[in-house]
């Protein structure tokens, strides 16, 4: 039947964007955390060795870390590598199981979906309000856009991870 073979077709390509995109994720949070380091090092030797700290370093690395849990959510949560307490559940199988793991999966959204919802708008007044970060005057909403941008694309991936995870008959 050509349908199920075209179905099964964009169903795979869709499954490879999201590891895709989890993968530039990963490295991208990577990239994050050498930054802080390098920042945090640099910041020590200016100012214990030459006695002149870095007057943005703290203020960075704050902002650094900030979109490094949001956007490490990502592939965290794709991957279902996330913490779950599950012993309940692990103890159904089958159909049981998948109803339990579905329910879980809209609660967080819920959850998440409306969290992500409040602080988008956040985002969208300090944009509006065009504020800036003390040392770097930098607009604060670019580092804060990666909050609303992990909660609501967090249950998305959670939902097409379950999808994946109940075609295959596992995680």
């Amino acid at each position: 039947m050509p349908s199920d073979s075209n179905s099964g077709t964009s169903e795979s390509g869709i499954i490879k964007a999201f590891d895709a995109f989890a993968t530039l994720c990963k490295y991208l949070t990577g990239l994050m955390l050498v930054a802080i380091v390098v920042i945090n090092g640099a910041n020590v030797f200016m100012r214990y060795v030459l006695y002149a700290a870095i007057s943005w370093a703290e203020e960075a690395m704050v902002f650094l870390m900030l979109a490094t849990v949001f956007i490490g959510a990502v592939p965290v949560t794709w991957e279902r590598a996330h913490i779950r307490i599950d012993a309940f559940v692990a103890s159904f199988s089958g159909r049981t199981r998948m109803a339990f793991e579905t329910f879980a999966v809209l609660l967080s959204a819920a959850v998440l979906l409306t969290i992500g919802w409040i602080s988008l708008g956040v985002v969208q007044k300090l944009h509006g309000f065009d504020q800036r970060s003390d040392a770097l005057d930098m607009p604060v909403w670019i580092p804060q856009v990666t909050v609303p941008f992990g909660l609501l694309l967090i249950p998305l991936l959670m939902a097409v991870a379950l999808w994946r995870g109940g075609k295959s008959g596992g995680h």
